[in-house]
């Protein structure tokens, strides 16, 4: 009981009534039972307009109040469950934020740390939808290397990949480990399977695209940065050819030990890599060491790692130590002998040599750089098989692609100071991983073309985490600084930077989902090819 004589849980209208026979003109202080709120009550007036009045009291707050709002603020049940569920979904960040200004409501992108598991999904959804197609692809052109073979057909096959390189017609290089996942397939699919091949690819896909946002964010990359840099990762349509092209798994899949290999490094970190000693710190690096040999055993051309790693050090902590040589000495040993083993195994050193020179082979690297890149920037005319070039025509076009390739790093170089050691990073690691299928070196492809879509699938994150720093700052109010390569992992996400990234990730997927229905078939696949080599 209160100290007026009435209990303290009242309705609202029994509260009014009760306070204006015993307080006519004189002010009341009311205490609901949870002794939380005080209303102060004037009882004068008719009963109608005094209930109307207190009930309006009960959800206002006190001014002096000094605790948290929500707290204080009383509210009908439904309301309550109902502002409780919207709380819910903002945690998530997954949710609809009210803004009292415009008096609507706007998405916001799950973008903050917390919203891992959603910011995934959502980034899984879209690309499962992207690549949706594949699924009802059949085995074209090459599919017929692993759908023939004995060796991944029979269930003893599995010695014979491992130890007998060599002896899959069609395969010249040794690269067990993606000959292994498909005679999984068989095991685990009955046989050859096309839907459940390509649902593999695009699975290793999704994986690979997630661990883009984790190594980036990893490296000191913002937030945003990383997820922009994952979803066109996830959604360029030159990956098309990597994940739709069942044979291709090599690509993803060699991505995906090697992103396990850099994420299990230690020197891959933003925090100083300090060796207590050098036994414990070369035990240490077994576990990425394992991986790494795992992705060149499934696609050599990731010998460039060891390099890579060095180049993410000096990106960091702008310098590179003693004791981090040392401890990428043993992957710079792996990988150059399981390169010199698929050298030997393929025969090139004696059955393959296309007699160019050292400056001819500097203009094909270039010209290709160049091409890459602009496909990067401007996928459209894509093909699985791309006219070859001859170094006869043209030699404007060969000597300009030096001359940019040339400018583009010496000025990188240069401004690196102003802009930050990103930007050259970036280029620098595309020219590493794609450096292989540059044509510096002779490989069998050369007969047909030098360039080829898959052969940048992992290189291509260098030039895409460069565009995204420059959406993400042109995007957001900055401080003066010309490229947000910084390693700050905390940002307010704009308006403008999520429905940019709404836009990009639709155009990206409209174009991907198209691209992948040029591998129905194999008439398709070679009528596509015609087509866009004709165009």
């Amino acid at each position: 009981m209160s100290s007026s004589g009435f209990p303290k849980r009242r309705g609202a209208a029994a509260a009014a009534a009760a306070v204006a026979s015993t307080a006519a003109s004189a002010n009341t202080a009311v205490a609901d039972g949870s002794g939380g709120i005080a209303i102060e009550v004037h009882a004068a007036g008719p009963p109608e307009k005094l209930e109307q009045q207190q009930q309006q009291q009960l959800f206002e707050e006190p001014d002096d109040s000094k605790t948290n709002k929500r707290q204080q603020r009383r509210t009908p049940p439904s309301s309550s469950v109902l502002l409780s569920l919207v709380g819910s979904l903002r945690r998530r960040c997954c949710c609809f934020r009210f803004q009292p200004s415009r008096k609507q409501y706007y998405c916001m992108m799950p973008l903050d740390e917390d919203s891992t598991i959603t910011r995934y999904t959502i980034l899984a959804t879209i690309t499962a939808a992207a690549y949706l197609p594949t699924l009802s692809n059949e085995f074209v052109f090459d599919d017929r290397i692993f759908n023939d073979a004995l060796q991944v057909q029979s269930l003893d096959g599995i010695w014979d990949i491992w130890t007998k390189p060599g002896t899959i017609p069609g395969e010249l290089h040794y690269w067990p480990m993606v000959y292994t996942s498909f005679w999984l397939d068989c095991r685990l699919f009955g046989g050859n399977n096309p839907v459940a091949s390509h649902a593999v690819n695009v699975a290793i896909h999704i994986v690979n695209s997630c661990l883009v946002d984790v190594t980036l964010k990893r490296i000191g990359l913002s937030a945003n940065v990383a997820y922009l840099s994952a979803i066109i990762f996830a959604l360029h349509p030159v990956h098309v050819e990597s994940v739709a092209w069942a044979i291709e798994r090599k690509d993803t899949l060699s991505a995906l030990f090697y992103f396990g290999a850099l994420l299990r490094n230690p020197m891959v970190s933003t925090k100083a890599f300090r060796p207590n000693n050098c036994c414990k710190s070369l035990l240490g690096a077994a576990p990425s060491l394992i991986l790494y040999a795992l992705a060149m055993l499934t696609k050599s051309s990731v010998v460039s790692l060891p390099a890579v790693l060095l180049l993410l050090v000096w990106f960091m902590r702008g310098k590179i130590r003693r004791c981090e040589f040392i401890y990428s000495l043993p992957f710079f040993i792996a990988g150059a002998a399981i390169a010199i083993y698929d050298i030997v195994q393929m025969g090139i050193a004696a059955k393959m040599n296309f007699g160019y020179t050292f400056l001819q082979r500097i203009m094909i690297a270039s010209r290709a750089v160049c091409f890459y890149l602009w496909k990067v920037v401007w996928p459209t005319h894509l093909s699985m098989i791309y006219p070859l070039w001859y170094l006869s025509h043209n030699k404007v076009l060969w000597w300009s692609s030096v001359l940019v390739v040339g400018s583009a790093l010496l000025l990188l170089f240069l401004m690196r100071h102003q802009w930050g050691r990103g930007p050259l990073v970036g280029l620098l690691f595309f020219g590493m991983t794609v450096g292989p299928m540059l044509g510096l070196i002779d490989y069998s492809y050369m007969l047909y073309s030098f360039v080829a879509d898959r052969y940048q699938y992992l290189a291509m994150l260098g030039p895409i985490a460069v565009l995204s720093s420059l959406v993400v700052h042109g995007c957001r109010k900055t401080d003066g600084s010309v490229l947000p390569f910084d390693a700050t992992t905390k940002e307010e996400t704009p308006d403008r930077f999520l429905k940019l990234l709404c836009l990009l990730s639709l155009a990206l997927g409209l174009s991907t989902h198209r691209q992948c229905y040029a591998y129905r078939n194999n008439e398709t696949f070679f009528g596509y090819s015609i087509r866009q080599n004709d165009a």
